[in-house]
Order: structure tokens, then sequence, then C-alpha cells
């Protein structure tokens, strides 16, 4: 399996496709590489993409202690550097959205398009309580607490109601995942958002963003997405209605078709 070592770490990539520009996928607090599957056939024939467990996600291997998000920015950039990519595409959700930006801020000559949906420019408090609720679920270390404080949170009310039976059933697939281990990368995830803030600074991003909003998306509410399509110089926003923080579980078809857009510069010429 391939590996880099960031930070005195192993870090665990996958690259899928074999021709087109690189995309690199960024990852939610809670996913992993197999979480973006369902795109895979569609971007693969497009891009060649980059699946990346950061730090204290899916196989790469956990961290010793306490850190900030900002490391994950390392990590990106050893496996841009070890994969030889000079600028590099990037595509985020959440946690994986905050990275990306972050990248854009520190590496703004590395960086190429990038796209975020379900982002924030700051870490408020509402999303610091949840973070707290959802450590105190890891801590637990009992899957079916775990699973129950988070779940409400991911999904709109209406995908909610109509997939909660699956759903639920996901809980069983999870359950031998769900160690000691696995709780403790958790929370230190989940702090590692803590403080978070990049309003200030949304306008030295120079590289062109596309911000996908969601207008059930309760963690990311609206007025926090559409303040990074308003004070990112290039930005461009896009909104899927009915959709919840887990768009890409959702609406896997929208985030697709919005990535062959923008990632593939395809160009309209308006007709008057």
């Amino acid at each position: 399996m391939p590996f880099i070592i960031a930070d005195g770490k192993k870090i665990f990539y996958e690259i899928h496709g074999e021709h087109g520009d690189y995309i690199l996928m960024l990852n939610g607090l809670m996913m992993t590489t197999g979480s973006w599957l369902p795109l895979l056939p569609t971007l693969k024939e497009n891009f060649r993409v980059i699946c990346l467990d950061m730090h204290d996600m899916g196989q790469s291997e956990k961290m010793d202690g306490d850190y900030k998000s900002t490391v994950q920015v390392d990590a990106v950039r050893c496996l841009a550097d070890h994969l030889g990519i000079r600028r590099m595409n990037l595509c985020g959700t959440s946690y994986g959205g905050t990275i990306a930006l972050l990248f854009a801020l520190r590496y703004p000559e590395r960086t190429g398009k990038v796209m975020v949906f379900n982002t924030l420019a700051y870490a408020d408090a509402y999303l610091t309580e949840v973070g707290r609720l959802w450590q105190k679920g890891a801590l637990s270390y009992d899957c079916d607490t775990y699973y129950d404080e988070f779940v409400p949170f991911v999904y709109s009310p209406a995908y909610f109601e109509a997939h909660k039976e699956t759903i639920y059933q996901r809980k069983e697939m999870i359950r031998p995942l769900i160690t000691k281990e696995y709780c403790d990368s958790i929370v230190r995830l989940s702090k590692s958002v803590e403080g978070y803030d990049i309003r200030s600074r949304l306008g030295e991003i120079q590289a062109p963003v596309l911000v996908v909003g969601c207008d059930q998306d309760y963690l990311t509410p609206m007025p926090q997405q559409r303040m990074l399509a308003e004070r990112i110089p290039s930005a461009k926003f896009v909104l899927i209605p009915g959709a919840g923080h887990g768009v890409v579980f959702e609406d896997s078809y929208a985030i697709v078709m919005l990535m062959l857009g923008w990632f593939r510069e395809i160009r309209v010429i308006p007709v008057f």
C-alpha cells in the first residue's frame, strides 16, 4: 500500500485514474479514502484522483497527542512533493475543506483550483459545542453512543427521515471499527479544528474557489458558506437545495457534476 511520511507518521493515499489533472480529495472529520467510492467511477475517467487519509484518519498512522489542523496542511504538501505535483487541485468537504483553504493560504504557488463544500470560515461557538458533544460520545468507547451522537447532525431532515433505517444499519457495519484507538483519533481530530478562524484572511486566497453550499446543512449554516463566496476574490457559489452536511452521501451525483464542470474548465459562451 502507498504511504508517505509526514511529521514522522505514515500517511496513506491512493490514486485512481491514469490521465487528466490531479485532484486531491480531502476527507471530512469522520471520513476515509473509502468514503469517496461512489464518486470514483466517473471521476477516474476524467482525472487522476488522489484520495488521502490525513493524520488520524483511516489507514494512516495514529498521532501521539493533540495538534492543530495545520499539521494536515504539511501532510498535503509532503504528498505533493512526493508525487512531483507542482500545483495541486483540491476538493474538500467540511474538515477537508478547511484544510484546502489553509493550504491555499500557506502555499498559493502550489494551489491550483479549489472546490469546497459544507466548509466554514471559522469554528463558531455552535460547531465547537457540537464537536465537544462528539468528543464525549467518542470517549464513551461505545459504538451506539458514539454513532447516535453524531448521525442526526450529518444529514438533512428529509434524507434522514427517508433513509433512517439504512443509516442505522450502517452502525452494524462499522461496529467492529469503533475501537479505543479509533475513538481517541476522532477526539484529536475534533479538537484540532477548535480555534480555526481565517475570516480576516479570506481576501488573501488567490486560487479560484468553487464554494458549494447546502441549504439544509445545520453544521455549516448558510451565512458561513456565503461568507466564503463573498470574501474570497475569485470565488463562485453554487447552492444544492434540500441537501445537508453529508451531501457527498445524499447527492453524490451533484458533487460529481460540479467537479466535472469546475475542474475541466468548461467554458460557456453567452448568447444575446
